[in-house]
C-alpha cells in the first residue's frame, strides 16, 4: 500500500518533487493500519490535489484488492 501511494505522489504533476515526500505508518487502530503521507504542493493546488489523491488512492486500492475496513455492527433480532 505504501509503495502504491509513493508512486502516485512521485508521478503527480502538482507535487513538488524537489521537496521530501514521505509515506509512513501513522498509527495502529482497532482494525486498521493508518497510513499517513506528506508531500508539498503550491497553496492554490492544495485542495484539488488532496481530493484527487484521495480518490486515486481508493480506486487503486480497489484494483489491487486492498480492502479498507469500515466499522460494522451486526444486530441479531429475536
Amino acid at each position: 500500500a505504501k509503495s502504491l501511494i509513493e508512486n502516485m505522489l512521485h508521478t503527480d504533476e502538482h507535487i513538488i518533487q524537489d521537496e521530501e515526500i514521505k509515506v509512513f505508518v501513522d498509527s495502529l487502530a482497532d482494525s486498521a493500519v493508518v497510513i499517513g503521507l506528506r508531500a508539498w504542493v503550491s497553496t492554490d493546488q492544495y485542495w484539488a490535489t488532496r481530493w484527487k489523491l484521495l480518490e486515486q488512492i481508493k480506486l487503486t486500492f480497489d484494483e489491487e484488492g486492498i480492502e479498507i475496513p469500515y466499522n460494522q455492527l451486526t444486530v441479531h433480532m429475536k
